[in-house]
């Protein structure tokens, strides 16, 4: 759990800071308020490629053309999906943080 939301919050700093600092012309810079939103698709990405990967099995066997077009699909599909499985991965960790703090103080307090 820790490794994965550790990862998301990395590549969603990295592009959102790349982006944010980006001039698009005129000495204008993208800014915060524009540039987390494709940070955390690039994020959420992350949790579609993984997903996609969970129930690969099959080993394929092909030329340099074949691999990567292959990983140039599977990034579009995980794109995609990612943005649908990355909130719900995101809400599924910070609720088990959530619990698993709530169950110490119980524990801390002698109730568990």
């Amino acid at each position: 759990m820790g490794m994965g939301l550790g990862i998301t919050f990395a590549i969603f700093g990295a592009v959102t800071y790349l982006l944010a600092d980006l001039d698009y012309g005129n000495g204008q810079k993208l800014g915060f308020a524009s540039a987390w939103f494709p940070g955390m698709l690039a994020a959420f990405t992350y949790w579609g490629w993984k997903f996609l990967s969970e129930n690969q099995r099959l080993l394929f066997i092909g030329n340099i053309n074949f691999w990567l077009g292959y990983v140039l699909v599977k990034f579009f599909f995980a794109y995609f999906i990612g943005i649908i499985v990355g909130p719900y991965k995101l809400y599924k960790m910070i609720k088990e943080v959530t619990v698993a703090s709530k169950t110490n103080l119980q524990i801390a307090r002698g109730r568990v």
